[in-house]
């Protein structure tokens, strides 16, 4: 039995370890079936094996695609958890549900490079779920709000030039349309493009120096 605790405890390690543990149980059973010890000792070895066969399972439906993030037993996740409550700790578990939280965090980048920052902000939310404490959640958050910052300055940026070189006031628009509906509520950004919109769209027509009069409410200019 002391051989066969050993046997399970390295399983994290060396996979081969399990066979071992089987052998040892097929001795006790053999020889002192109804044990405490030894019947103790075969349910270990049951869970194991059903941690095993749930490890299996999650990482065929990882790979299939269904993480599980919306629940479900079908499911990586699912399986995953289920490993790890027949065998807490078990590593093979925890090695397969990492991949559930970097598929979620691709799912938001590929969401921001499509301009759906709000997609991504969901699937990152979803992620920190999956392993609390660690850090590839906020790395990827930091990754994604500069991401957005500099596709927004871009677009400012891209604005300016229209209203520079041709003072196209649709495209300018087109723009800033795109940046307020990607970008943060009140960004300077935003705020700075519609404000040359503005001035381009009221005196884009005047030369340099050339003279001009408003009309007041009042009646006069």
């Amino acid at each position: 039995l002391s051989k066969g605790n050993d046997a399970l405890a390295a399983t994290d390690r060396d996979p081969l370890s399990l066979r071992r543990a089987h052998e040892v149980a097929a001795v006790a059973r053999a020889v002192a079936p109804d044990d405490a010890k030894v019947v103790a000792y075969l349910a270990r070895v049951d869970k194991s094996d059903q941690a095993q066969e749930a490890n299996r399972l999650g990482e065929e439906a990882l790979n299939a695609g269904r993480l599980g993030v919306d629940g479900g037993d079908d499911t990586a996740l699912g399986y995953f958890h289920q490993a790890l409550e027949l065998r807490p700790g078990d590593q093979r578990a925890n090695q397969g549900i990492a991949p559930v939280e970097s598929a979620l965090i691709r799912r938001a980048e590929v969401a921001a490079d499509h301009d759906d920052y709000e997609g991504a902000q969901r699937e990152l939310d979803i992620a920190a779920k999956v392993r609390p404490g660690f850090a590839s959640v906020d790395d990827a958050r930091a990754r994604v709000a500069m991401q957005r910052i500099v596709r927004v300055n871009a677009l400012r940026d891209a604005g300016i030039t229209v209203l520079t070189r041709n003072a196209s006031v649709d495209e300018a628009r087109r723009l800033l349309a795109v940046m307020l509906r990607i970008g943060p509520a009140g960004d300077p950004a935003a705020r700075e493009l519609r404000e040359r919109i503005d001035l381009a769209t009221h005196y884009g027509l005047f030369r340099a120096g050339q003279t001009f009069t408003h009309a007041m409410q009042g009646g006069g200019r």
